[in-house]
């Protein structure tokens, strides 16, 4: 896990992580976050109800199994892959722990998210992510990538405060699973992209 915790919080540094542990020859990713479309995602859910097996489709399936990714914490493939390159992208190469990064990421967003968690600024961080993965290029199906939008929304609107120091902790996972808020977000995720989650909640 990065040392920079506000990066797995908030952006995907795990949303799927550990999807299969012979998914990576690196070190690891994080615990899984999840999403939320009321939160101001990028619309996985909505309309007709909540969308879910949205990754699962043989396209996407395709995508996973043709992406890798290298960063300071390992070479990742598949599902970890994305999902390492979703955290990446809340701060970019700024730390120099991207080196791979093709997008300048988010940053720009992330000081607005934790002073302000309000609509706007989550749904822009959202969708910067979002962008940012679609850049690397990971042309994951639009449905499957409002999943990864909305977990990012979800950790920012309800967990930037909790998991900033370390996102990792039982703090910061409690969090994600809904103890306070009652959104649960891991397995909002979960739902949403159909993928094997990792963490779960107690």
């Amino acid at each position: 896990m990065k040392l920079i915790a506000f990066v797995s919080a908030l952006a995907l540094a795990g949303a799927v992580g550990g999807c299969g542990d012979d998914e990576t020859s690196g070190t690891g990713g994080a615990g899984a976050t999840g999403g939320a479309g009321a939160t101001g995602g990028t619309g996985a859910t909505g309309g007709g109800g909540p969308v879910t097996d949205a990754c699962t489709n043989a396209a996407d399936t395709a995508v996973y199994e043709a992406t890798s990714y290298t960063n300071a914490a390992g070479m990742f493939t598949g599902t970890l892959a994305v999902s390492e390159i979703g955290g990446d992208c809340v701060l970019g190469n700024a730390s120099g722990e991207a080196p791979n990064l093709t997008s300048e990421g988010c940053s720009a967003f992330v000081g607005a998210v934790v002073s302000n968690p309000n609509e706007e600024n989550i749904a822009n961080i959202a969708n910067c992510v979002v962008d940012c993965i679609v850049e690397q290029p990971v042309d994951l199906s639009e449905g499957c990538l409002g999943c990864y939008g909305d977990t990012v929304a979800c950790g920012a609107a309800f967990c930037a405060g909790r998991c900033a120091a370390d996102a990792g902790s039982d703090d910061c996972i409690a969090c994600r699973c809904g103890d306070e808020s009652g959104v649960n977000c891991i397995e909002e995720f979960d739902d949403c992209s159909g993928l094997v989650p990792n963490t779960t909640c107690q």
